[in-house]
């Protein structure tokens, strides 16, 4: 067990890079983080021209602990990616944790954070520089902790409204997580009202509430302001909608067999506390989080490790319950068995790919090409995927595409910013790059260019888009360097 959970890990940083190319989220939260590093200022630097002033629509703990990772080992992909990697390995053990404290087996617990391991949502989320596996491993430590404080001291259930309020200042998204967590409080009070449990319940919101007021203070002023502040981002950043995507099926139609089956032959094992808490977890993610067209998915991740927790509940309070059932053997069996066959499926076809895309996907041919006509101190602007090889060559860099008009930006870099070089896989015909043409009078220097696809290669790809899953399953680093003819403006 320990050398495939090894293997696991090294599968995970040997593809850190190569799982998907750099894209906008990796950049946007790595500039802010920088922003914060150098400066202390919670800015967009990449696009001045798209948001000019402070971002604090996600909290401070992701991009103080990004700053840390900068500031001890530099700005790059490896470096970006590696807090989410290690959030979501955090993920895997908590929610172990998590099911043994609500008396789940070993053997079903340990199959659960398999198929959770495998997951082609939780693999995809891992593998990006975002803020949501930090926020969900904070929240399902809180709950871990909160099914340790029950009967002990009220130091455990602070703990957890300490944690609780670290995971909302990572990203509030999944802060609907929080209210569950202080329903149990709740009801444990109900269930015994005595001293113990009111100041178990009050150190949870207490220390919860605390720390949130601290920072809405800090960054907003006050409650008002924050509120007005969050009604400008309403029309991108919440919503939910209950839309259930295709790939979501694989393992909540388990969940609903498992525990309708459970209200039939056991429904007592349905009043637990793990229950309540995944079933409100996943409820909550279709009510509040917006998760369709250009989010593509990916929100779904504060939902999925919830359904795989649910998953091993089921598998386990059902062989309690009838072990010698044939037709619940089945069920159980069938389960474990389709999970296998789909999480292990897509990741073996995936790693397939990422292994015959490997001199596409790998920055390492694009990095000495950027280093060989980009000096370091020049000033680029670029496509997403450039963004850490510039900042790698010692260049810094800002969006092509994002901020304004296109000619409003072609002036702003040929101007103000006093762009140096323009690395881009836009085609000539693209009005974007003629409007730079225009501006900085651009001369190709350098062009970037990586193997194609063979035929096994293109045939996944399609597969995978078809099924939805194909975001992250393609590309290459494909592009030219410019370099401005004109002089820079005063």
């Amino acid at each position: 067990m320990i050398v495939l959970g090894l293997a696991y890990v090294a599968a995970h940083l040997a593809t850190l890079t190569i799982s998907r190319l750099p894209w906008f989220d990796d950049t946007f939260f790595a500039s802010i983080a920088d922003s914060v590093r150098r400066t202390g200022r919670f800015n967009l630097e990449v696009a001045p021209l798209w948001i000019g002033g402070p971002i604090y629509l996600y909290g401070p703990v992701y991009f103080l602990t990004l700053a840390g990772v900068y500031e001890l080992f530099g700005v790059g992909l490896v470096q970006t990616r590696l807090p989410a990697l290690l959030c979501g390995f955090g993920i895997l053990v908590v929610g172990y944790l998590i099911q043994r404290r609500a008396r789940v087996r070993a053997a079903a617990a340990t199959t659960a954070c398999a198929l959770l391991a495998f997951d082609p949502t939780f693999h995809q989320s891992i593998h990006s520089g975002r803020t949501d596996s930090m926020a969900l491993f904070l929240l399902l430590a809180s709950f871990l902790l909160l099914q340790v404080s029950a009967g002990r001291s009220a130091w455990w259930s602070a703990a957890s409204g300490f944690l609780a309020a670290l995971g909302v200042l990572t990203t509030p998204r999944p802060g609907y997580l929080a209210i569950p967590m202080g329903l149990i409080l709740l009801w444990r009070w109900v269930l015994r009202p005595d001293r113990e449990r009111a100041l178990q319940a009050i150190a949870w919101g207490g220390v919860s509430l605390a720390c949130l007021a601290l920072w809405v203070a800090w960054a907003f002023g006050g409650i008002p302001a924050m509120l007005a502040y969050f009604a400008s981002f309403s029309e991108t950043y919440a919503g939910g909608g209950g839309g259930v995507r295709a790939i979501h099926l694989p393992v909540l139609l388990p969940v609903v067999a498992l525990l309708g089956s459970l209200l039939v032959v056991r429904p007592r094992a349905l009043r637990q506390e793990l229950v309540f808490f995944c079933l409100a977890g996943i409820l909550g993610f279709y009510a509040f989080v917006k998760d369709k067209g250009s989010f593509s998915g990916l929100y779904a991740f504060f939902m999925t490790p919830l359904a795989y927790l649910l998953v091993g509940y089921g598998l386990c309070r059902l062989a309690e319950a009838m072990p010698a059932s044939r037709p619940v053997r089945g069920l159980r069996y069938g389960v474990v068995g389709m999970l296998v066959a789909f999480n292990l499926g897509i990741f073996t076809a995936r790693s397939l790919l990422e292994f015959l895309q490997r001199d596409s996907r790998a920055p390492t041919a694009a990095a000495q090409v950027i280093a060989r006509h980009v000096p370091p101190g020049a000033r680029v602007v670029g496509d997403d995927k450039f963004y850490f090889l510039a900042r790698q060559a010692g260049a810094d860099f800002q969006y092509l595409q994002r901020g304004g008009t296109e000619e409003e930006r072609a002036r702003y870099h040929a101007g103000p910013y006093g762009a140096d070089f323009v690395i881009s896989a836009e085609p000539d015909t693209s009005t974007v790059l003629q409007a730079y043409q225009r501006e900085m009078g651009l001369v190709p220097v350098g062009t970037i260019s990586t193997s194609t696809d063979g035929t096994m290669a293109r045939m996944i790809s399609d597969v995978a888009r078809w099924a939805g899953i194909g975001t992250s399953l393609g590309g290459s680093y494909d592009g030219r360097i410019f370099a401005r003819r004109e002089a820079r403006r005063p």
